[in-house]
């Protein structure tokens, strides 16, 4: 029988930070397991079905694909395993998250440490390509100077956005790495 003067164990400490983002992990790749599972089963079969997916491949063996259409011919159907592959890690490693499982917020920092790897990857490469141009531009196409000053805006939008994520994914990163969130998980060692 239990001593009734001995006080109960306190509860462990749980942040709402924590629980917050382990539900908008929960939903953002739980969401994306289904689409792209929904995708797979319903892309891949209308392809067979109408005969392009065969007529790809065939076109790829045989090498008249052109060159542009060829390289994502040749990885989609391994973009579709990479994609629920990630997409199925982040969802287990949210579920642990809210479960204050140590191996699931260094899976959670480690995919924030890609985010911002990706971010400036975009930038860079966004930044490093030319604007397409037409030598004659079709009727009613904007003119070479409206298409770079497009182009320029989206660049702008693009590092807005890209600093923007990273810094997010940065400040998620020092939150989850800071003492009191690593006593949420047992990892803390003063």
């Amino acid at each position: 029988m239990a001593d009734p003067t001995t006080p109960p164990a306190p509860a462990p400490i749980q942040s709402p930070f924590v629980t917050v983002i382990a539900w908008l992990g929960i939903i953002l790749f739980g969401s994306s397991v289904a689409l792209i599972g929904a995708d797979a089963l319903v892309f891949r079969p209308f392809l067979e079905a109408g005969g392009m997916w065969t007529a790809a491949i065939d076109s790829l063996a045989q090498g008249t694909t052109p060159g542009t259409v060829k390289p994502p011919v040749e990885i989609m159907q391994y973009m579709f395993v990479g994609f629920l592959l990630y997409s199925g890690i982040g969802l287990a490693a949210s579920i642990g998250l809210l479960g204050r499982r140590n191996w699931a917020r260094l899976i959670i920092i480690g995919f924030l440490a890609l985010n911002i790897f990706w971010s400036f990857f975009g930038l860079l490469g966004s930044g490093l390509s030319s604007n397409p141009r037409f030598s004659t531009p079709p009727p009613g196409f904007p003119s070479g100077e409206q298409m770079d000053e497009m182009f320029r805006m989206m660049r702008i939008f693009m590092a807005i956005s890209s600093t923007g994520v990273a810094l997010v994914s940065g400040w998620l990163i020092y939150r989850l790495m800071s003492k009191p969130i690593r006593a949420e998980f047992g990892s803390f060692s003063p």
